[in-house]
This record gives C-alpha cells, sequence and structure tokens, in this order.
C-alpha cells in the first residue's frame, strides 16, 4: 500500500510532465516520485470539496489506477532489457549501498511498532479524530461533530488526507491506519534526502551516507513514533523535494510546461501540509536567489 498509494502517482506525474526526470537514479526518481505523491491527495481533496464532490475510496484507487495506467500506456512499446552494469563505478556501488541501508530503515522503523493499536503521544490523537472525519465525509469537513462542537477547517489536512486514503485501501482501523502512515513517513522522511544529498555532493555515495545518518544514527525523524507529531514528519518528506525542484528550476530555466507542472503540485501540496513549514520552504527560495546572484555577480 505504501508503494502503490505514495509512489506510483508522484511517478506516473514526473514520467509524464518531466522528461528530464528520467536521467535520474533510482534511488532518487523514487525520492521525487514519493514527494510528489504525498502532494497529490490535499490538492486532490481540497479541489472536489471546493467542486461539492466527496468521493470517498475514489480519493485513494482514483489516482493510483490512474498512474497504472499511465505508467503502462507510456510504456506499452518497451522492452526488457538487463541493464548493463559498469561494475568498476563508483555511482554504481554508492546506489547499491542504499538497498540495505533502506531495509534496515523499514525495519527498524516496522519493528518498535508492531506490539502498537495506537500511535503515541497528544497529537496522535488529534490527527486520528481528524483523519476519521474525513473518512466519515468521504473528503473534507466542516463540521467535527460528533467528536467536538466545532466547525469550519482552517487546520493543515495533509497528513490526514494521507491517513484516510491508507485506510481505504487497507481498510485498517482509522488509529492503525494513522500509525502504519506515520511510521511509512518514517522511511520516506529519509529517502527524500537522497537527491539533494546528491546534487550537493555530487555522489550516490553522499545519498547514501545521508540515509545511514539521518535514518539510523540521528534521533530524528525516529523520534516521531514517540512524539506523535506525524503531520510536521509527513511536510519533511515533501519539503526537500520541493527545494530540489525549485532548485533545478531557478538553475536551469527550462522552457517545458512539466516541470512547472511538478512544481505546483509539490508546492500546493507542502503549502496544504503545514502552513509553517511552507514558509520555510519560502524562506529557502529567497536564500537561493540571493546566493545565485552574489555567484553571478563574481
Amino acid at each position: 500500500a505504501g508503494i502503490f498509494l505514495f509512489v506510483l502517482p508522484g511517478l506516473a506525474i514526473l514520467s509524464w510532465t518531466w522528461k528530464d526526470c528520467v536521467t535520474l537514479d533510482w534511488p532518487g526518481k523514487t525520492a521525487l516520485s514519493i514527494g510528489t505523491s504525498l502532494a497529490v491527495y490535499p490538492v486532490l481533496l481540497l479541489w472536489t470539496d471546493i467542486l461539492g464532490i466527496h468521493l470517498g475510496p475514489v480519493n485513494a484507487w482514483g489516482p493510483t489506477v490512474l498512474a497504472l495506467a499511465a505508467i503502462a500506456w507510456q510504456n506499452r512499446r518497451a522492452s526488457f532489457k538487463i541493464p548493463r552494469v559498469d561494475w568498476r563505478s563508483s555511482e554504481f556501488w554508492g546506489q547499491l549501498a542504499i538497498i540495505p541501508v533502506l531495509a534496515l530503515i523499514v525495519l527498524v522503523r516496522m519493528w518498535v511498532v508492531r506490539s502498537l493499536s495506537v500511535p503515541l503521544w497528544g497529537d496522535s490523537y488529534h490527527h486520528t479524530v481528524m483523519a476519521q472525519l474525513i473518512v466519515d465525509h468521504g473528503g473534507l469537513f466542516d463540521n467535527w461533530q460528533p467528536y467536538a462542537d466545532l466547525f469550519g477547517l482552517t487546520y493543515h489536512f495533509g497528513l490526514h488526507s494521507l491517513i484516510a486514503v491508507f485506510h481505504w485501501i487497507t481498510r485498517l482501523p482509522v488509529p492503525e491506519a494513522t500509525l502504519w502512515t506515520g511510521q511509512l513517513l518514517n522511511v520516506y522522511a529519509v529517502l527524500v534526502l537522497y537527491p539533494l544529498a546528491v546534487k550537493l555532493g555530487r555522489s550516490a555515495w553522499a545519498g547514501c551516507v545521508a540515509g545511514l545518518c539521518a535514518g539510523l544514527l540521528a534521533q530524528m525523524p525516529m523520534f516521531y513514533t514517540n512524539w506523535g507529531r506525524y503531520s510536521q514528519l509527513a511536510v519533511q518528506v515533501i519539503l526537500p523535494v520541493a527545494v530540489w525542484i525549485v532548485w533545478e528550476l531557478v538553475e536551469r530555466l527550462p522552457k517545458s510546461i512539466g516541470i512547472w507542472i511538478v512544481t505546483a503540485v509539490v508546492w500546493s501540496g507542502l503549502a496544504l501540509t503545514h502552513y509553517r513549514i511552507f514558509l520555510l520552504g519560502l524562506l529557502f527560495l529567497f536564500v537561493l536567489l540571493i546566493v545565485l546572484a552574489v555567484l553571478l555577480t563574481y
């Protein structure tokens, strides 16, 4: 379900709209697909709510089935070929090394919650309630009853849309869906660092080391399992992808409209997932423009 929901839609969007994406290595392309996929669902729920349509489980099955169809159609004439491997290439071994690192990260994240039936700490309670309301209404809502005597929705709902679609696919109870979605995000938050690390370090080994440090050595994001602030964790999956894309946009100034479509989807999803982190993303853009202006001056 984690691949079906949170990799395929983004991969289809990138493959159809941004042809340069195919030149990326598989960890980088997977990371960008994850960040893009996570941005799709809050944008979809927002626009269907504006149109007065509540699709329920179609919010989960629609993007994934369309993504499968789009990928199949794009590769309808492709023939299977075993890729040539340069065993002497450092880049090949760097991409290969990320596999055991990622496997260990997945094992650690899932093993620590194996005995839990609900997510931990206070924030998880509120996230579960919001996700349950999305499930109950088949989309966004403005009435919090029967869980609270509140009306209106001004809180960012990106995480809760992800929990809802995970529930619609897996049929897990919403509290369990919150727990497992949060742990998937805990894995993704490490993997999405790969493209930025490669861009800065100019090597697949830089991405592997970034994954090792963030996934197995650092306290964060692992501590989110105890903390329960999965809303902030969700945006930390989208933010590195949004930063990488806008960096590419500013450096290359591409004429293709494809990358602009991807940028619009990712940054819209970023804003709907966490308002404050969206402002931090804009701050990065401001700093990036200053740095590039200084470099151009010299």
